[in-house]
């Protein structure tokens, strides 16, 4: 595990945007994606993300309305401190 410095986790957002884009993925105008497409990018179901956020484990993430969604940075910073394939 490595700390992350902004540069890489704006490099590797920019990545997961554009990741999305080209697989039919949303990306909300504030750079959040729903659950469903930030377990996509992290390769997990989304019953892991419910689950970890269960066990005060998650990748940072908003609830608006009763809706999950994560930040593409948060979701970056994730991946890169914990070494995950993005």
């Amino acid at each position: 595990m490595h700390g992350a410095d902004d540069l890489e986790i704006e490099t590797t957002a920019i990545s997961l945007r554009m990741a999305c884009e080209a697989n039919g993925k949303s990306v909300f105008g504030d750079d959040r994606v729903d659950e469903k497409t930030a377990a996509w990018l992290i390769g997990k179901a989304p019953d892991t993300l419910r689950n970890w956020r269960m066990a005060n484990r998650p990748i940072t993430f908003s609830k608006f309305g009763g809706r999950v969604s994560y930040r593409l940075n948060d979701v970056a910073r994730w991946m890169i401190e914990t070494g995950a394939p993005g």
